[in-house]
């Protein structure tokens, strides 16, 4: 077979563009110092480079949701300390009541009631704006300085279909505070409608109903004493006529009598896949009763001073027990801040091990050994100056430098 000079000229001008084109892509690999610069480099690295970096991002948000959870424990132990330090000013004062001058007693009482006050505002704490012991309701203050008569406040979405005004009638007869939601499911008229119920603020729902009654056939029934439905004082919402569109939302905060006005759904922030983790703690359960069961710190107080203030010793001593109570009720939810913590250091420890891993991934994926691109490049420089130098020996291969 005839080599012609065309197809030499053609097969050592691929050979250089060849050459050329991989010395290139070695300059660009050692001045980025990644073996992918694009997809066409390696689809299936370039596949795993992404992925590692979508979980490094996901871990990313979750080590930041740790350090807003540390942060909000360490206000809330660091707020309880100085709260437990009132009180034992308190019991102190109390102690020795009974066995002091009339004078002394009158100072006490002014302690007492300072100390009261300074309590109140520590219980009324913010952090970032948001009120650290109201639950889930962190935009409403959750303790006032006297107590309050059982109470709701009623809305709705911002951007429900619904057009029309609802009313909320019967009585709050719960022990504790308490946010019903209810969620229409498909799109409908009122009285007829699908809705779910909520009695914890959203965080769970109820078995769909399509059932309207009570006060009205555009009545639904808010359940608030465990009987199903079938009393009269159960709280209710009654809509005007038209029709409702799906997940629109309408709800009752209902306020028991007393001086709390949060509730007891503590806050949780994801710190892994399918991993919540607690951060907060509510008023309910620290300060007052929880489902009728504790101490009302705020009352015992409140009767302290009264007792105080009308030289009612008897009334005194008998609030001893009860403030000892109330003491350690808030020193048990204090001690649980230190639970919380080790939870999400435990998780941090954790991602901290798997952020070191994906990272280690990616690189290895991704970036490029610079002394064997070193070699590389040198090897190709070589090949091409050695077809360099062949093409120009082809440009004198002529017939007058053959007839020399």
């Amino acid at each position: 077979m005839r080599v012609s000079d065309n197809m030499k000229y053609y097969s050592t001008i691929k050979n250089m563009n060849n050459l050329q084109a991989d010395y290139n892509a070695l300059l660009e690999k050692l001045a980025t110092q990644k073996k992918i610069n694009r997809p066409s480099d390696d689809p299936t690295g370039m596949m795993k480079v992404l992925n590692g970096r979508q979980t490094l991002s996901t871990i990313e948000q979750y080590q930041g949701n740790i350090e807003q959870g540390t942060t909000w424990i360490s206000a809330t132990d660091t707020t309880l300390n100085g709260i437990l330090k009132l009180l034992g000013t308190i019991q102190t004062a109390t102690g020795n009541y009974g066995t002091e001058t009339a004078s002394t007693q009158a100072i006490y009482a002014g302690q007492v009631r300072e100390a009261r006050d300074q309590i109140l505002s520590l219980a009324n704490s913010q952090l970032g704006g948001n009120y650290l012991f109201s639950g889930s309701l962190v935009s409403t203050e959750p303790f006032s300085a006297t107590p309050h008569a059982a109470s709701t406040e009623t809305g709705m979405g911002a951007k429900n279909t619904y057009g029309g005004t609802i009313t909320e009638g019967g009585t709050f007869s719960g022990t504790s505070n308490k946010t019903y939601v209810v969620r229409m499911t498909a799109n409908g008229t009122v009285g007829t409608a699908s809705y779910q119920i909520s009695t914890d603020g959203g965080k769970t729902w109820g078995a769909v109903s399509n059932t309207w009654g009570g006060a009205g056939t555009d009545t639904i029934l808010l359940d608030d004493n465990g009987t199903p439905l079938d009393t009269t004082d159960d709280l209710n919402l009654t809509f005007a006529a038209g029709n409702v569109g799906q997940n629109d939302v309408f709800y009752v905060k209902a306020y028991a009598a007393g001086y709390y006005k949060g509730d007891g759904q503590a806050l949780s922030l994801p710190v892994g896949a399918d991993n919540l983790a607690d951060y907060s703690t509510p008023g309910e359960g620290l300060f007052v009763p929880k489902g009728g069961v504790g101490f009302d710190v705020f009352q015992i107080l409140t009767d302290l001073i009264t007792a105080m203030e009308t030289n009612n010793t008897a009334g005194v001593d008998a609030l001893v027990d009860d403030l000892a109570g109330a003491r350690e009720q808030i020193e048990l939810q204090a001690s649980l801040c230190s639970t919380k913590q080790l939870r999400l250091e435990m998780a941090k420890d954790s991602l901290s091990r798997l952020d070191k891993q994906v990272t280690d991934i990616v690189a290895n994926t991704e970036n490029a050994n610079v002394t064997e691109l070193g070699m590389l490049l040198s090897m190709k420089e070589i090949a091409l100056q050695s077809t360099y130098a062949l093409a120009t020996k082809l440009g004198e291969n002529s017939i007058l430098n053959f007839l020399k």
